[in-house]
């Protein structure tokens, strides 16, 4: 296992021991996966990435070789002001303000969410939420809550009717609000083998945690022939030299294939694919 702070920092030795003994991480993705999988998540445009595919790079051991920040560039900005409630909770949004496109729900439903604290219960107070076009036809139908410590719409919270369909249109968003930082990580050379590292956390969102751990996929190939390709979840590298403490490399393409962060309860990896 490899649980560390985001950024490589120092090793949390009472979370090894106590996670020694507990399920291995692939069996809980595997229990976790089905729930995950009815979630809708922030659409993971790219927003930024380095170093430049092209661009040859000599790093240190345990430091970044690639890292892509990914969020929702679009959204859609209200029409008209909203002020609902229901049993539960009460929902109030202002005209202009703009919600984060999430991937559609299993019915093709249209999801955008906001931190913006626009729900409000007597059990949770301000909080974040989620606005819900059932057919597509540029008007908000339905409101509902956001989990927050996950950055998902998650349909159990419980979806309610607005009183009146509310219009909207779509636009571009220059500051994302839902973040997850994506990196690649050269971790040396073990029993032989280049051992690269990738890991991702979210980074700006609702209800973040101090203590960003990550687990990390481990990545092997061969080191001894020179120019060596390597595909890291999607990045594709050409090693061009690597020693114990350090690798020389040019990023050939970039882009991952999915997205993972750590689900702070369960110490799982969270996966969802970058389309």
């Amino acid at each position: 296992m490899s649980f560390t702070m985001w950024g490589r920092s120092a090793a949390l030795f009472a979370l090894f021991g106590t996670l020694g003994a507990c399920t291995s991480m692939e069996q809980k993705e595997a229990i976790l996966a089905p729930q995950f999988q009815k979630y809708s998540h922030p659409k993971p445009d790219l927003v930024e990435s380095s170093p430049a595919v092209g661009e040859k790079q000599t790093v240190a051991l345990n430091k970044i070789m690639y890292t892509a920040t990914y969020g929702p560039k679009h959204g859609a900005r209200l029409l008209a002001d909203i002020n609902d409630e229901n049993w539960a909770f009460r929902f109030t949004a202002s005209k202009g303000a703009v919600f984060s496109a999430f991937t559609r729900g299993k019915g093709g439903e249209a999801i955008y969410c906001t931190t913006m604290p626009v729900t409000y219960s007597s059990l949770a107070g301000n909080q974040g939420g989620c606005l819900i076009d059932q057919t597509g036809d540029g008007t908000f139908d339905d409101f509902s809550r956001l989990n927050q410590p996950l950055d998902v719409y998650d349909p159990s919270t419980g979806i309610a009717a607005l009183a009146s369909p509310v219009p909207y249109e779509t636009v571009e968003i220059g500051e994302p609000e839902f973040l997850v930082k994506m990196n690649v990580y050269f971790d040396g050379i073990e029993e032989g083998q280049l051992l690269l590292a990738s890991a991702g956390a979210r980074t700006k969102g609702g209800d973040l945690p101090e203590r960003s751990l990550t687990y990390a996929d481990k990545h092997r190939f061969g080191v001894n022939t020179q120019d060596v390709r390597a595909n890291v979840d999607g990045v594709v590298m050409i090693i061009h030299s690597a020693t114990a403490s350090e690798i020389t490399y040019t990023v050939e393409s970039g882009g991952f294939q999915n997205i993972q962060f750590l689900h702070q309860g369960h110490l799982a990896n969270m996966r969802y694919p970058i389309n």
